[in-house]
């Protein structure tokens, strides 16, 4: 709540994957419904056969549609406006031109790609596989890819704002008034780095395609082998080092400590698509706070002001961690990271 007692005006979405009610059986019920009457006659994927819920999200409901074609990706938009949808549809079939491997999605007969009759619904191929276990492969072939989209030329119709940005924070920190007592600690220290960013943040780098949420969950692997990064929905053009510290933060932390020989085999991936200036070198420090701050920003933003819960209250701890360990850190930061690009060349 604000200090003018006024919710924040956007709603959470949040789903608990741990405790399906029943409530939430009788939505799955629906959904089935719909995908079977409404949606699938609109594609040439042949007749239904089962529809099953996926891992849970904060955004959208993601279910494995099988037909008697193979199985597909259905998902619920429930966040998103339908003119951000677009962008993104229009972003993910740029990179279809370029094969970045990632779930493109799939047309109606029509040609176009969104439902919107009962709820904004899409289908994307399913790409099968696993979340990844971090190791020096799964880094490696992450910073590859994170690096080969960071380098793609002729986006500049697809340019869109970061949905969180610096300015954002701040407007943020408003509403931490008369909140809950449990997360006054997390307040201080988001005003403190807030204004601690704002300098190096302000600083001139090269710009690009972003996906800006590059964590494990948003990545499909065959053992060690990337099949393609996911969800898109934040994708924007913006600074690209951000995307660099963001995925630092998704690949770099086995239990949320940061690994030198991860950030390294990522990083020397990375370079080989898309090389930093000596000015990125020099700033990506920052940028790794950055990356687990503008985290803090969302957990915030959507779920913790107004609904508070265990899952994001602990993940923004995490978060936090990382950030004071960092503070506290940046010459072996900064020794790390030149000595990467050092042993590189």
């Amino acid at each position: 709540m604000s200090a003018a007692g006024q919710k924040l005006p956007v709603q959470l979405f949040y789903y608990d994957s741990e405790s399906i009610t029943q409530t939430s059986y009788k939505a799955i019920s629906v959904i089935k419904e719909i995908a079977k009457h409404t949606v699938l006659p609109r594609y040439e994927l042949g007749q239904f056969r089962s529809l099953d819920p996926l891992s849970a999200g904060f955004a959208n409901e993601n279910y494995k549609l099988v037909t008697d074609h193979g199985k597909v990706l259905f998902r619920v938009v429930k966040q998103k406006e339908k003119q951000e949808l677009v962008h993104e549809l229009r972003l993910l079939n740029f990179l279809r031109q370029h094969s970045f491997p990632t779930a493109y999605p799939l047309p109606q007969t029509d040609g176009s790609y969104i439902n919107d009759d009962e709820q904004l619904i899409v289908l994307y191929e399913f790409l099968e596989g696993d979340e990844p276990a971090l190791n020096n492969q799964t880094a490696r072939e992450i910073g590859a890819a994170v690096g080969e989209l960071n380098a793609l030329t002729g986006w500049q119709d697809l340019e869109r704002d970061n949905a969180i940005t610096l300015e954002k924070c701040r407007r943020l920190i408003p509403f931490f008034a008369n909140n809950e007592e449990q997360l006054h600690p997390i307040f201080t220290y988001f005003e403190q780095e807030t204004q601690a960013l704002e300098s190096p943040l302000s600083t001139d780098l090269p710009e690009g395609i972003v996906h800006a949420d590059v964590f494990t969950d948003n990545t499909v692997f065959r053992g060690d082998e990337l099949v393609g990064i996911i969800d898109f929905e934040e994708a924007c053009v913006d600074q690209l080092l951000f995307d660099v510290g963001i995925v630092i933060n998704g690949f770099g932390y086995p239990d949320n400590e940061l690994n030198s020989n991860l950030v390294a085999a990522l990083l020397h991936a990375y370079r080989q698509h898309r090389r930093l200036a000596p000015l990125e070198q020099e700033l990506l420090p920052w940028f790794i706070r950055w990356g687990a701050h503008s985290q803090i920003y969302w957990h915030l933003r959507y779920g913790l002001l107004d609904h508070p819960n265990k899952k994001q209250l602990h993940r923004v701890q995490e978060l936090m961690q990382r950030v004071e360990w960092a503070r506290e850190h940046m010459k072996e930061l900064s020794d790390l990271i030149n000595q990467c690009f050092t042993t590189a060349k």
